[in-house]
């Protein structure tokens, strides 16, 4: 095609286009890139301040007839160039779209429960919008929201091509307005043809068609590429396997099979959908797709040159007419260079160039674009601190799974509240199913964070800090031999829980402090081994349950003093053995209650001293067996009260002695049964009183002392009947004996006999040493 027809405008608000002359033109456009115009121009004001230039809008338009390809951008770089005229001031400029400008903004930010697409709009739309530039996004696959995505020093644009690239989204840029607008697709349907038409010839450079825009040259090249992936990651909430993996597999046209095994490969997996106990969501098929087409991407790829000024990247053409088999098709160009060199410059090739060609790139339209992951995700290789967070009022904020929230010192843009970050887990020196280790960072601590394989995205609470708003338990250096695990209690504080260990050397200790409860569980067997003293204090009650039995030995002394009452119940029997002496000292009442019977055994001498009185209530019968001798010493008077009858066997005699009188009272009778005999000594007389008479019925009886009978009627019947008298005086007002036999041997005795008594014997014998005998009348002796 003629070329006298090419021509360039540049046009910008830093300077007027009737003053320019564009001398040279280099364009270069990529898929997934900012494109960058280096342009050449001749300025007629040479005293112009070229500094003006920078950052104004500009427009560059190739024209060729009524056909223009437009560029629209931003001046990023200026100077002069070294090739000067006297007449005019020559001028390099590099025009790029705003995006590129956000390659001059780095920050650090975290987006949470957003997805790639969401996070790309704010900050794309933040990054562009001072420029007055838009985004838009046309995509059609699903993104799952991420849980937590930080841009980790990183700038706007590295870090929203590296989402772009996560997740194989592209952009490019259109040129229809004042302003280059930047579009996101994700699907090959989605790009356009050429603007000039799709349709485009083949055509080498020895042929000369005036009528079309050619290609010159082209070739296609195939390449041995990664034809499977399997993506593989792993969701710590599900029981069981955590792994989560997929696979997309396919092999080349000679059936080889190509793996690529990639684990947190440029980014991890996006495991989302928490449910209050795990995630129910994960884009690892995706991920295995999308990264399968981007490795195949490449494995057939067209090049060459041509004068198509409307070939952009993003754009579709059909090429016809190539003679080699196989090249003819349709293609997706991914990558174009316009080049416009002066006349009589040389190209890079060293051919004389036309007044415009380019060199492009492209792919098979049937070959699914996917960009390369050319951007690396930031690494944290080192640890860094954050402050626990949580909601205002509250001392603790952990989920079910114990994570905790935290906000970098670095984040500038969310609260410090339970906002501030996603849920993170909190790394324990021993974590099983449901024991091990369990301490959780509370609000306001200074914590350790570590990053699992270095992703920023994946924070992991390592430990604490103390700094100047946590001092330390124990002042140092001062107490620096003290180890402790020290609590606070929630909420308000106020008490702490602790175990401290005292290493000074002469001092050491174990301390223990509970602020409410202590509980001990032992399954098995619990040993305590104390060297020295030991001193147990309880201020209120203690309670003690030994369900099965119990041995305490004091190898020396017990002292136990109770300032109140101590109850002792024994459901079974109760034994206690001293090998020694016991003393009991009981300064109150005594009472003992034996609801069946008791028995006591002593081996030695059993001695009670009581100095007050004792009462002895004993609801049944009483039986005391006494191997010895029983002797009962009562310092003033024994009174014994039996209301029923009261029977003393005895084997061996009685002996009954007293100082006084000796009485005794029988209110239904008084009977002695003696057949040995009955022996009465009285030596100061014997005196019988029975107003209601007194009968002896016997074979024999003898008394020795003085013997005096008073009443109105004694009746003696013997069979034998000795009387042995020193003195012996008998009055009678009616006296009647009768003797088979009588012996009487009287050494001075007083019979006074009077009316009514008869003494009769059919025997008897009367020695007398000194007697009388006085018969009063009615009297017969």
């Amino acid at each position: 095609m003629a070329e006298e027809g090419i021509h360039y405008t540049f046009e910008s608000a830093g300077f007027p286009g009737e003053l320019l002359v564009v001398r040279q033109v280099v364009i270069d456009e990529r898929l997934d890139r900012p494109y960058r115009a280096r342009v050449e121009l001749a300025h007629h004001d040479i005293d112009a301040d070229i500094a003006q230039y920078l950052g104004k809008d500009c427009i560059l338009e190739i024209h060729r007839g009524a056909n223009v390809r437009r560029l629209v951008g931003l001046v990023r770089h200026v100077r002069e160039s070294e090739d000067q005229h006297n007449a005019q001031q020559n001028v390099l400029c590099e025009v790029v779209p705003a995006y590129h400008l956000l390659s001059l903004r780095r920050d650090t930010r975290i987006f949470q429960g957003m997805s790639a697409p969401d996070i790309l709009q704010e900050v794309l739309s933040g990054g562009l919008s001072p420029y007055g530039r838009s985004v838009e996004l046309r995509l059609e696959d699903t993104y799952e929201p991420r849980e937590y995505c930080i841009q980790y020093e990183e700038t706007d644009l590295d870090f929203a091509d590296r989402l772009m690239q996560e997740e194989g989204i592209s952009y490019v840029f259109t040129h229809d307005g004042d302003q280059e607008v930047m579009v996101l697709r994700d699907r090959n349907a989605q790009h356009p043809d050429v603007a000039s038409g799709a349709l485009v010839q083949f055509q080498p450079h020895n042929q000369n068609i005036l009528d079309v825009e050619p290609v010159h040259r082209f070739r296609l090249r195939h390449r041995s590429r990664i034809t499977s992936v399997v993506a593989r990651d792993w969701d710590w909430t599900k029981a069981g396997s955590m792994k989560v993996e997929a696979e997309d597999r396919t092999t080349d046209p000679a059936g080889t099979d190509r793996e690529s095994y990639e684990q947190g490969e440029g980014r991890s997996l996006t495991i989302t959908g928490y449910s209050g106990t795990a995630y129910a969501k994960e884009d690892s098929t995706r991920q295995a797709q999308i990264r399968r087409e981007m490795h195949v991407r490449d494995a057939i790829t067209g090049a060459g040159t041509g004068s198509v000024i409307q070939f952009a990247p993003g754009t579709v053409f059909e090429l016809t007419g190539h003679e080699v088999a196989g090249c003819d098709g349709r293609y997706l160009i991914t990558a174009v260079q316009h080049i416009s060199l002066p006349p009589g410059g040389v190209d890079t090739d060293g051919t004389t160039p036309e007044a415009y060609h380019n060199r492009f790139e492209c792919i098979p339209l049937d070959t699914v674009y996917r960009p390369t992951r050319r951007t690396p995700k930031p690494r944290i290789p080192s640890i860094q601190t954050a402050m626990v967070t949580g909601p205002a009022g509250e001392e603790i904020h952990v989920d079910e799974h114990g994570r905790i929230k935290v906000q970098f010192f670095w984040d500038r843009q969310n609260p410090a509240d339970e906002t501030s970050s996603c849920w993170v887990r909190v790394e324990q020196p021993w974590a099983g199913p449901s024991w091990g280790f369990w301490y959780v960072p509370r609000i306001g601590m200074e914590v350790v964070v570590h990053f699992v394989d270095g992703d920023p995205d994946r924070p992991l609470v390592s430990g604490c800090v103390y700094d100047g708003a946590n001092a330390l338990p124990y002042p140092l250096p001062d107490e620096k031999t003290k180890s402790t695990i020290k609590s606070n209690s929630s909420l308000g504080g106020g008490g702490f829980n602790e175990l401290r260990y005292e290493d000074l050397a002469g001092s050491e200790q174990i301390y223990t402090h509970a602020q409410k409860d202590y509980n001990e569980v032992v399954e098995h067997d619990h040993n305590t081994l104390v060297h020295n003293d030991q001193t147990n204090t309880v201020d209120v009650n203690q309670t003690q349950t030994i369900h099965n039995n119990q041995t305490e030995q004091v190898d020396v002394d017990q002292t136990m003093t109770i300032d109140g009452n101590r109850t002792v119940v024994v459901e079974g029997d109760y034994s206690e053995t001293v090998l020694g002496t016991e003393t009991r000292t009981v300064t109150g009442a005594v009472t003992e209650t034996f609801d069946a019977t008791e028995t006591r055994t002593v081996t030695g001498d059993l001695t009670e001293t009581l100095e007050a009185n004792e009462t002895i209530d004993i609801g049944s019968n009483q039986t005391e067996t006494i191997t010895g001798n029983h002797t009962l010493t009562v310092s003033t008077d024994m009174t014994h009260t039996i209301t029923g009858a009261l029977t003393k066997t005895v084997i061996g005699g009685i002996t009954q002695m007293t100082m006084g009188t000796y009485d005794v009272t029988a209110d239904a009778g008084y009977t002695v049964v003696a057949p040995a005999g009955v022996k009465i000594l009285a030596a100061g007389g014997l005196s019988v009183s029975a107003p209601g008479g007194v009968t002896h019925v016997d074979s024999q009886k003898s008394w020795v002392g003085l013997w005096k009978f008073d009443g109105g009627a004694n009746n003696f019947g013997w069979c034998s009947f000795k009387i042995d008298v020193i003195g012996m005086q008998v009055g009678a007002a009616n006296l009647k004996s009768e003797f088979a036999m009588i012996k009487t041997e009287v050494y001075a005795a007083e019979l006074h006999v009077t009316s009514g008594t008869a003494i009769g014997t059919f025997g008897t014998w009367l020695r007398n040493a000194g007697a009388s005998v006085e018969v009063q009348p009615n009297s017969e002796v």
